[in-house]
């Protein structure tokens, strides 16, 4: 655990060569970012030394399947070539010396997008527009505008740099197979992505109100957005509207993530319909072209310049109700850069949209930018990293309580929960279900020593206002009749059952809450069902005699002495036919009662109402 509420600043961590070189050296890596699947893993472990911020952003990279997929001549994959190059186990060799600068950081190969805009720029001889529209075509696979420009990538290569035709044919096949991938920046969270549902009106909330919304469970509460929280929760940002290539239209996207990338210098772009916006000097647009019509170009806010064209939406109410309800999409206007100025340092937010429709989203503004997928995935890595490295406690109890909390496909969920808990025991760290005599009923999730303690809050099906309400009862109980747990199964059974209620307290039973009672759960939750077919009564027939059953007494044998007491006024049953029913209870249980409960049951159980065994 962090010590003394110690304060530690996630983007300004120093950097260990150790922890970097975990990634290689641990053999689970789930719960690190990008790096979680089993997949990655191995590559990981195939590195020779891992020491750099750089070699987890390329590492980031070469697990896509731009590279990963690329196969060479030789059988293996460039992400393999890649890293026998980055051992030493392996020639860089240059299939020509013009791709030597251009190449040189990537050891000949083609790991980001970068790289092939910089060969189509330097070696083909592309302008820096044409050669960010190679991009667009090899990233949309645009089949009939490749064939177009292949022909004049490979002459470039011959006459701009005297490279051999097949040589800069493969190349071009280089780029077109490994060149899909690329990252974005930031925004300032002071912008408000636009939905579909604000044309209605309702509460807007900005990028970094959604973000402090999914992350504070207190602030939404206080501002009355609990709903949003849990819908954040579980995955479901909401949609917003991204610019469609093939018509040139916006159509509704998902929202798939917002992350905080802390305080960055902030740049004011005024546009000459009024428009503006506030991004990061490395945030990109997409920008008219001015050679290609009806294309655009993506420029980072750096690279751009007054009168450059960007895309915008003229929240016009006709286009909107129209054009969506029909689905033909909302329709885009343009508009001049009028002012880019500083305006200083403020909190700034990646926003990750679905790539179903582009890797686009409209502001509220009115203007189109890009998604903001960021080149930071190997510094978000490191961050957790360095958790596990000196926190792994703190770092498995979060990581648990976000596989827990979110959404996601129930057997997927249960395979990534099992993961990081034998990745946690691998590190000798302990962990356990809830327990009522730590009673952490308000988290998800807790630390204390070597060990991590699974919370009320992550049993499925009881929220936590009824946990809350069920403790209460609980301790007002306990001031007369001790300890729930240092009461015997049938005291457990008449002082408690009754405020714990059905549901609850089969629950408890299920993930193992009363196994200091008995470890015959399968048993215990035969008895609530024998419990719950008792009359108010016969109840009270069992609490007036309490006393006089001893710790040996079963359920069963309660409830034959209850069917054999004299029944009406004063008696225990209230007639000859609930005598008869309470003694068929009886016999059945002795009869029915399982003897012991299976790691198969105790398995699923848990499984079902935790999500972890």
């Amino acid at each position: 655990m962090i010590k003394d509420n110690a304060q530690i600043d996630v983007l300004n961590l120093p950097e260990i060569p150790e922890v970097y070189d975990s990634l290689r050296t641990t053999k689970d890596n789930i719960g690190i970012f990008q790096m979680g699947a089993q997949k990655t893993a191995h590559i990981c472990h195939l590195y020779k030394h891992i020491d750099s911020l750089d070699d987890l952003s390329d590492i980031a990279a070469i697990i896509r399947p731009g590279m990963s997929d690329t196969k060479m001549e030789d059988g293996k994959s460039a992400t393999e070539h890649y890293i026998a190059k980055k051992n030493g186990d392996e020639e860089v060799e240059y299939a020509h010396p013009s791709l030597e600068k251009v190449l040189k950081n990537t050891v000949a190969e083609y790991v980001y997008q970068e790289g092939a805009i910089q060969v189509a720029s330097d070696v083909a001889g592309f302008s820096l527009v044409e050669a960010d529209l190679l991009r667009q075509a090899i990233g949309k696979k645009k089949v009939d505008v490749m064939a177009k420009i292949k022909p004049k990538f490979i002459e470039g290569c011959i006459q701009h740099s005297n490279m051999p035709r097949e040589i800069a044919e493969r190349e071009f096949e280089k780029i077109s197979s490994a060149g899909r991938y690329s990252f974005n920046k930031c925004i300032s969270g002071r912008e408000t992505i636009f939905r579909p549902s604000y044309k209605n009106g309702g509460f807007k909330p900005t990028i970094g109100e959604m973000y402090r919304i999914h992350n504070d469970r207190q602030y939404a509460k206080q501002t009355g957005h609990e709903s949003l929280y849990k819908k954040y929760k579980s995955g479901d940002w909401g949609n917003c509207y991204s610019l469609s290539d093939k018509d040139k239209r916006l159509h509704k996207n998902k929202i798939v993530d917002i992350r905080y990338m802390g305080v960055r210098p902030i740049y004011h772009i005024a546009l000459d319909n009024g428009y503006t916006i506030d991004v990061t000097d490395n945030h990109k647009f997409p920008v008219k072209s001015s050679i290609a019509h009806d294309e655009w170009i993506e420029k980072q806010t750096k690279a751009l310049n007054v009168g450059d064209i960007l895309y915008v939406c003229s929240f016009d109410p006709y286009v909107q109700e129209t054009y969506h309800k029909q689905d033909k999409g909302m329709r885009i206007a343009h508009a001049r850069i009028t002012s880019i100025k500083y305006i200083g340092e403020e909190d700034v937010y990646d926003v990750e949209v679905s790539n179903k429709v582009s890797h686009t989203f409209l502001t509220q503004n009115g203007i189109i930018t890009c998604n903001s997928h960021s080149t930071s995935y190997g510094y978000v890595a490191y961050i957790n990293l360095y958790f596990r490295y000196y926190y792994p406690h703190l770092f498995y109890a979060t990581s648990l309580a976000y596989e827990v909390l979110t959404g996601g496909k129930k057997d997927e969920k249960i395979k990534k929960i099992k993961r990081m808990i034998q990745a946690a025991r691998a590190r000798d760290i302990q962990v356990y279900g809830p327990s009522l005599r730590r009673r952490n009923i308000h988290t998800d999730f807790s630390v204390e020593e070597n060990s991590i303690y699974i919370g009320f809050n992550a049993i499925n099906g009881i929220t936590p206002k009824t946990i809350q309400n069920i403790f209460t009862k609980i301790e007002k109980i306990e001031k007369n009749n001790g300890h729930i747990l240092d009461n015997n199964w049938i005291s457990i059974l008449v002082n408690f059952y009754k405020a714990i209620g059905k549901k609850a307290i089969e629950s408890f039973i299920s993930v193992g809450l009363f196994d200091s009672i008995s470890l015959n759960r399968a048993g215990l939750l035969y008895d609530c069902t024998d419990w719950e077919n008792l009359t108010n009564k016969e109840i009270e027939w069992i609490i007036h005699n309490k006393s006089s059953f001893d710790q040996s007494h079963t359920l069963s044998d309660i409830l034959s002495l209850l069917a054999k007491a004299p029944f009406g006024r004063g008696g225990g049953c209230s007639n000859l036919g609930r005598s008869q029913a309470v003694r068929s209870l009886s016999g059945l249980s002795v009869k029915n009662r399982p003897k012991k409960t299976t790691d198969q049951w105790i398995i699923a159980k848990e499984e079902t109402l935790m999500g972890v065994c």
